[in-house]
């Protein structure tokens, strides 16, 4: 199976995965910032939906 490899851009890690996973974790999960999509790694996705969710538990403040 063909590889993707791509860096965080949170980070700065470099990632591989086949381009199926790719395609479920990142493309899925992408980030926009001022108009352009970032490609993150699982990691640092999981991160922002940690912290997402803390912020809707406290009522978004």
């Amino acid at each position: 199976m063909k590889m993707h490899r791509y860096t965080c851009e949170r980070c700065g890690e470099t990632v591989a995965m086949e381009l199926p996973r790719y395609a479920r974790t990142v493309l899925a999960d992408s980030v926009r910032v001022r108009g352009t999509d970032r490609e993150l790694c699982p990691e640092c996705i999981r991160g922002l939906r940690v912290w997402f969710a803390a912020g809707q538990r406290k009522g978004g403040e």
